[in-house]
Order: C-alpha cells, then structure tokens, then sequence
C-alpha cells in the first residue's frame, strides 16, 4: 500500500509539472492519445530506470554482505526478487490511474489564460 502511494505521488507531481506543457501541446493540436502515451511512457521509464538501479543495489548489497565474513546467512533468491518487482510495477499501474486521467482531462483553454497567482492579484 505505501508503495502505490508513493509512486501515486510521484506520478502526479510529474504530471503537475508537465501540465502546461501538456496542455499547450493540445492546444497545438497534439492528439490526447499522443500526450497520454507520451506521459505513460515517461512515467514507466523512470519507474523502469528505478527499479533496475534498486534490484543493483541489492544484488550488491547481498554480495557485499556475503564477502564480509560476517557469518550472516543472507540469500536473495531471483524468484523472490521477480516477485517483487512484478507487484511493484502492477501497484504502479494502478497508481498511474489517476495522473493518465489528469492528462487525459486537460482543457486547451488553461493554455491561453494567464498564469494564476494563487489568489494573489
């Protein structure tokens, strides 16, 4: 559950990011399949990108631990970790529910407002 939730997050902060980016490529007439793939596929590569550099970091971490001479029976087992990281990406796509919705929603007309001071004028 917390791992949707952070990955939630992230999600949406990269998709606040990119929201007037976004909405002006609409407003050029960038088809919303287009930004929705685009968006997608940015998110996955990063999650991807993640996950790669965090299984390293344990594969390393297990090695190094083993040829310490510590005596700790630690085992990572391909399996378990497959496992893992098959439940992270499926929690990430749920996850990524609500930013590809937000991306999918955007309205061309934010593009030609002026910014928003939030509340400031």
């Amino acid at each position: 559950a917390v791992v949707t939730l952070v990955i939630g997050f992230f999600f949406a902060i990269l998709t606040a990011q990119k929201r007037e980016s976004l909405t002006l490529l609409h407003a050029l007439g960038a088809p919303r399949r287009w930004l929705l793939a685009n968006a997608v596929a940015q998110m996955l590569a990063v999650l991807l990108a993640g996950m790669a550099v965090a299984v390293a970091f344990t594969w390393l971490a297990v090695w190094g631990i083993r040829s310490g001479g510590g005596g700790l029976p630690v085992r990572l087992d391909v399996g378990g970790t497959a496992r893992t990281v098959a439940v992270i990406l499926a929690l990430a796509g749920v996850a990524l529910v609500p930013s590809a919705l937000r991306v999918r929603r955007l309205d061309v007309t934010e593009a030609v407002q002026p910014p928003s001071l939030g509340g400031l004028s």
